[in-house]
C-alpha cells in the first residue's frame, strides 16, 4: 500500500521548517534591485552588472551556516522574482547568475536549503530552473521531491500568468517526466502535487502550448488511470482516493471548458479515466465491506466519472447518439444495501463491461478495456 499519512506530517514538517509558505522577509538583505531593471525587456551590460552585485550579496549567505542569515538571502532571492512585472529577460540572466548556487543547494545535505532552491527555480521559471526541478523529481528525500513537484506547477503558472521563459518543447518534456513519476512515486502526496501540477499545465490558455494542454490532461488521465486500473481493493485509502477525486474534477473541468477545447484524443483518455474509476468502485465493494468514509469517497468518485463521460462523448461526436451512462449509479452506491450494491454492479457493467456504454461509440474502448472483478 502507498504510505500516506506518516510520511506526509513529516514531509509537512520540513516543508514548512524550511518556509515554503510566503512569509514576509523580516529583514533585506540588501537594497533591492531598481525596478527598471527588473522590468527589462532587454538587459544593458550595466543591468547586467547590477544583478551580478546583488548576487554576490546574496550567495554566500545562501551557502553559509548562519541559518537567519540564509532566510533573509532567500528573502531577498525571492523579492525581484515576485514583482508583476519581471521580465522574461531577467529572469533568463538572473538565474544563470544564481544556477550553480541552486545546483549545489539542491544536492547538498539541508532538506531545508535543498527545498528552498526547489522554490527559488520554481519562481524563476525558466528553461534551466526548469531542468534543476526536472533531476529532483529522484531525490531521494521525499520532501525534496515534493518541493521539486511544487516548483513545476509554480513554473506552469508562470507561463499562464505572466510572459513565459520555457519554450513550449520544454514545458512538453516536463509534462512527460511527471506523468512518468506515477509509476515510480510511492509517496502518496507526492502524487497529489503531481496530479496539480498537471493540471497547472493543463490550465494553460496560450496557443503556443496548446499541444502541451491536451499533453497534460493525456497523460494524467492515461498514467494515473494505470494505476487506478491495476488497484486492489483497500489498496487507496481515503485520502488517497481524494487525490483521485482531485484528478477527475480536473479532468471534468478541462472537457467542460469550450472556450479551451480540448483535442479527440485527450477526450477519450478523459472517459477512460472515468471508467477506470467505475471499475475501481466496483472492485471496492466487492472486496469486503466499506466503511462510511470509504462508500461517501468512492460515491464522489463515481458522481465525477458520471459527469465526464457524457461531456466527453458530446465533444467527441456532437449529436453522435450516445445515449449516456446507467443513471443513477451515485445513488445506488450510496445505498449502502446488498441490493443497492447489486444494482451498482450492474450498472457499472452496463457502463463499462464488455458491452457497455464506453465499449460503444464513440468511444470504442476494447470489451476487456475495464476490470470489475476483485
Amino acid at each position: 500500500m502507498i504510505p500516506h499519512f506518516p510520511i506526509f506530517r513529516r514531509v509537512l514538517g520540513v516543508v514548512v521548517a524550511g518556509v515554503l509558505l510566503a512569509l514576509p522577509p523580516v529583514c533585506r538583505a540588501q537594497q533591492p534591485l531598481p525596478p527598471e531593471i527588473v522590468s527589462a525587456p532587454s538587459l544593458s551590460s550595466d543591468a547586467r552588472s547590477s544583478i551580478g552585485t546583488y548576487v554576490s550579496e546574496i550567495v554566500p549567505k545562501l551557502t553559509g551556516e548562519d541559518d537567519a542569515a540564509f532566510f533573509r538571502a532567500r528573502d531577498a532571492a525571492l523579492e525581484p522574482l515576485q514583482q508583476p512585472s519581471c521580465s522574461v529577460a531577467f529572469r533568463i540572466e538572473y538565474g544563470r547568475q544564481l544556477m550553480d548556487t541552486l545546483k549545489s543547494l539542491a544536492a547538498g545535505s539541508s532538506e531545508v536549503r535543498a527545498i528552498n532552491a526547489m522554490r527559488i527555480a520554481g519562481q524563476l521559471a525558466s528553461d534551466p530552473a526548469v531542468d534543476l526541478l526536472q533531476r529532483s523529481l529522484t531525490d531521494e528525500r521525499v520532501s525534496v521531491r515534493y518541493a521539486a513537484v511544487l516548483g513545476l506547477r509554480m513554473a506552469f503558472e508562470a507561463i499562464e500568468s505572466q510572459p513565459p521563459a520555457i519554450v513550449p518543447d520544454s514545458a512538453s518534456r516536463v509534462v512527460v517526466l511527471l506523468s512518468k513519476r506515477f509509476d515510480a512515486e510511492q509517496d502518496a502526496y507526492v502524487i497529489d502535487a503531481i496530479i496539480r501540477a498537471l493540471d497547472a499545465a493543463g490550465r494553460i490558455t496560450s496557443a503556443n502550448y496548446a499541444a502541451t494542454r491536451d499533453q497534460a490532461y493525456t497523460l494524467l488521465a492515461k498514467e494515473l488511470g494505470k494505476r487506478v486500473a491495476n488497484a486492489k481493493p483497500g489498496e487507496f485509502d481515503e485520502g488517497q482516493l481524494a487525490s483521485l477525486l482531485r484528478a477527475g474534477v480536473a479532468l471534468r473541468d478541462a472537457v467542460t471548458r469550450i472556450a479551451v477545447p480540448l483535442q479527440r484524443d485527450t477526450l477519450i483518455a478523459a472517459a477512460g479515466y472515468a471508467g477506470d474509476l467505475l471499475a475501481l468502485s466496483a472492485r471496492e465493494v466487492q472486496g469486503s465491506d466499506l466503511s462510511p468514509e470509504r462508500r461517501a469517497a468512492l460515491v464522489n468518485l463515481v458522481a465525477a466519472a458520471q459527469a465526464i463521460v457524457p461531456l466527453a462523448a458530446d465533444r467527441v461526436a456532437p449529436g453522435g447518439g450516445f445515449t449516456g451512462l446507467p443513471a443513477g449509479m451515485n445513488d445506488a452506491l450510496a445505498g449502502a444495501t446488498r441490493t443497492s450494491d447489486a444494482r451498482f454492479l450492474e450498472q457499472v457493467d452496463a457502463a463499462v463491461g464488455p458491452n457497455g456504454k464506453l465499449a460503444g461509440t464513440p468511444f470504442s474502448f476494447p470489451p476487456t478495456r475495464f476490470r470489475t472483478k476483485p
